[in-house]
C-alpha cells in the first residue's frame, strides 16, 4: 500500500485537539517529502520537527541505538545526547516488556550535569529492534499528557519511515547496478579508440567536479558524471577503422564520425533510465557561437549539461596524445581553453574552469 493511502482514513486516530487536527496536513506534506528526497538525514531532521509541530510535543529526538545512524533532535529545551540515551535507557527499564510502543506519564527527573530535565509525558515508537533504534516524543507541561492517539500517530510515521528507508536502499543498490553497467559501456566506447583510454572517465570526473564548483544540485553532479561516461556513446554503431586510421579522415568518414551525437541520442531514447542525460549527449559538440554540430545551438540555448560536457571533452583532448598532436602541458591546455571561450565554448564555464582548474 503507498504511503499516501495509508493517510486515508485516519480521522480516528487522529489526535483529538483541534489544533492538532488542523495540521494533519503536515503529514501529507511529509509524505511527499519523504517520497522526492533519498537523504536519510535530512528525512530525520524534517521528520521530528514534523512530529512536533503535529503532537505538540516540546521536544522529539532520534535515538540511534547502536545503528550508526546520528543522533538528532528538534524543540526545546536542547537536550544533550547522552541524558536522551540515558532517558530512553530508564524509560524501557521501567516498562519490561515494552516491544514497539510506549506512553507514560509522571517520569522520574534525569540531570544532564547542568540540570535537571523534568519530562510530564513521553511517547515512544520503535522503529528498529535489532539497532535499538527510537522515535521519542517528550512533553515538559503538565497540560500535555501523550495518549494512545498520539502514540498511534508515531507509528504511523514509522510505517513511511521504514517504508522510505526500504525504497531508499533498493533504490541505491539500483543506482550501484546502473553506473556499473554505464562503466562497461563507456570503457567499451573508448576501446575502440586505441588514443582514448579512460577519456569517458575523465570527462567524467572533470564535468562533475565542474558541476560541484558551481554549486549545481548532487542529482546534476550524478548527471554530469553519467553525461561523461555516456557522451561518446554513439561510437559504438561506428566502424572501428575510422578510429584507428593514421592519416587524416576523408569528408564523408568525418561526416560519418560527426554522426554520433545523434547515434548517442537514439540509443538513450530507448533506455528510460538515462533519458536525462540526453542532452549532454546529443549537444556535447554543439559550439557557443552556433556553428557546431548536430543542431547548430547557440548560446544559452545549448542545455547547460552539454555546455559543461563540451568544457571538459575539450580540455581532456587537449591533455591526450593523438596521432597528429601531442598531449599538451596542464597550463598550455588551460590557454587553449580560454582561447575557446566565447566560440566553442560558454565563456562564463571557461572563466569558472580555468580559474579552479589552474589552482596549485
Amino acid at each position: 500500500m503507498s504511503s499516501s493511502h495509508r493517510l486515508k482514513g485516519l480521522s480516528a486516530i487522529r489526535p483529538e485537539s483541534a489544533a492538532r487536527g488542523a495540521t494533519w496536513e503536515t503529514l501529507e506534506q511529509l509524505v511527499d517529502y519523504l517520497q522526492a528526497n533519498d537523504q536519510s538525514a535530512g528525512q530525520i531532521r524534517r521528520v521530528l520537527k514534523d512530529v512536533r509541530e503535529t503532537i505538540e510535543a516540546d521536544v522529539v529526538f532520534f535515538h540511534p541505538g547502536h545503528s550508526g545512524e546520528p543522533f538528532a533532535r528538534d524543540g526545546s529545551p536542547d537536550l544533550p545526547a547522552g541524558w536522551c540515551r540515558r532517558f530512553v535507557a530508564c524509560a524501557l527499564e521501567g516498562s519490561p516488556g515494552v516491544e514497539k510502543e510506549l506512553v507514560r506519564s509522571q517520569l522520574r527527573p534525569l540531570a544532564d550535569g547542568d540540570q535537571v530535565h523534568a519530562p510530564q509525558s513521553v511517547a515512544m515508537v520503535r522503529l528498529s529492534k535489532s539497532f535499538g533504534t527510537w522515535l521519542v516524543a517528550l512533553s515538559f507541561r503538565p497540560e500535555r499528557q501523550f495518549g494512545a492517539a498520539d502514540v498511534r500517530l508515531l507509528s504511523l510515521v514509522r510505517k513511511l519511515l521504514l517504508g522510505q528507508r526500504q525504497h531508499s536502499r533498493s533504490r541505491g543498490q539500483w543506482y550501484d547496478t546502473l553506473f556499473g553497467l554505464v562503466h562497461c559501456l563507456a570503457l567499451t566506447i573508448d576501446a575502440k579508440d586505441p588514443y582514448a583510454a579512460g577519456h569517458s572517465e575523465r570527462v567524467a570526473r572533470v564535468a562533475a567536479r565542474l558541476g560541484k564548483e558551481m554549486g549545481l544540485p548532487s542529482a546534476t553532479q550524478s548527471d554530469l558524471y553519467l553525461g561523461g561516461l555516456l557522451h561518446d556513446i554513439g561510437k559504438i554503431a561506428l566502424a572501428d577503422e575510422l578510429f584507428r586510421k593514421s592519416e587524416p579522415l576523408t569528408e564523408a568518414e568525418a561526416a560519418r564520425v560527426r554522426e554520433h551525437p545523434v547515434i548517442g541520442d537514439g540509443i538513450l531514447d530507448k533506455m528510460a533510465a538515462l533519458a536525462h542525460v540526453r542532452p549532454g549527449v546529443r549537444h556535447h559538440h554543439e559550439r557557443y557561437d552556433g556553428a557546431g554540430y548536430p543542431d547548430g545551438l547557440a548560446g544559452r540555448r545549448i542545455p547547460l549539461l552539454a555546455r559543461i560536457l563540451a568544457l571538459a571533452d575539450c580540455y581532456d583532448v587537449l591533455r591526450s596524445a593523438r596521432p597528429y598532436c601531442a598531449a599538451l602541458p596542464r597550463a598550455e591546455a588551460l590557454e587553449e581553453v580560454g582561447r575557446a571561450a566565447g566560440a566553442q565554448l560558454d565563456p562564463e564555464l571557461v572563466r569558472l574552469f580555468i580559474a579552479t582548474e589552474g589552482r596549485p
